[in-house]
């Protein structure tokens, strides 16, 4: 659980941080720099072992980027119901 938590939270953090490559142009005043958006809806597919902390690593960083996250649960019958 504290795993999970803790996944979360480092991507979180990255939101405020600004990342992207930048590029030199001809005129010193202007910067060029390349900046990730986010794409809208993304779906994952979570497999049924370890399902808390495998979900965890699809929903934050997706969550992170701004986008909509649709997880798509694959649990097996004898495995743990600790991501629902």
């Amino acid at each position: 659980m504290a795993d999970a938590a803790n996944c979360f939270r480092v991507y979180a953090g990255l939101i405020t941080k600004p990342l992207g490559q930048t590029y030199e142009v001809a005129d010193p005043a202007i910067q060029a720099m390349v900046v990730r958006e986010s794409i809208g809806v993304c779906a994952q597919i979570i497999p049924w072992n370890y399902p808390l902390l495998m979900a965890a690593w699809k929903l934050a960083p997706g969550l992170a980027a701004g986008n909509c996250c649709i997880p798509e649960m694959r649990r097996g019958q004898r495995s743990p119901p600790s991501a629902l």
